[in-house]
């Protein structure tokens, strides 16, 4: 063993750098991001063809949310109802769900794992980021340059930023050099 340890080289001081390119720097940093998403062939013959039902604009948000406070004002000077005794709708996960703002098409309906809405709410409350741009729940699938990626069913719900998306499209690119090299 010591005969071995003896020819190593004795004087290395040079740095030797070893290129890495983006797409393999990408697909090594974000293990745990690829992690919550499948990308099989399979998916495309499953994917369901209807995308998402449309997003409320910002206008019928607000024409809603006006028609609730004018009739509570209306049904408080009518009755002299204290604010206390007039109960308001909780909102549903599926209204706290942001627009879309990409140009990704989001496909598929939610396959919650878990079935309670409250909880469903928190987790869509607690994936809100202000820099998202797209939100992904559970079961459904965005197609990055021809790829499709389904988040997992079990995993919660994401709101992909752009940073997010363009590590999408760089394992996309990764996937389709491997397919076509």
């Amino acid at each position: 063993m010591y005969i071995i340890w003896w020819q190593k080289p004795q004087n290395v001081n040079e740095t030797y750098k070893i290129p890495i390119n983006t797409s393999l720097a990408t697909s090594m940093s974000c293990f745990r991001f690829r992690g919550l998403f499948t990308n099989d062939a399979k998916i495309l013959e499953e994917a369901p063809s209807s995308p998402r039902a449309p997003e409320k604009t910002i206008r019928e948000k607000f024409l809603k949310l006006l028609n609730i406070l004018m009739g509570y004002l209306r049904l408080k000077r009518r009755f002299a109802i204290t604010s206390a005794e007039v109960k308001l709708e909780a909102p549903t996960w599926q209204q706290k769900v942001p627009p879309n703002q990409s140009d990704l098409e989001v496909l598929g309906v939610p396959q919650w794992v878990r079935t309670d809405e409250k909880t469903q709410l928190g987790l869509v409350t607690k994936a809100l980021k202000p820099e998202g741009l797209v939100m992904l729940l559970p079961g459904q699938m965005v197609r990055v340059e021809g790829i499709p990626f389904r988040l997992k069913t079990e995993a919660n719900p994401i709101h992909l930023s752009e940073h997010d998306i363009d590590r999408l499209r760089f394992m996309a690119r990764l996937q389709n050099q491997q397919l076509t090299g």
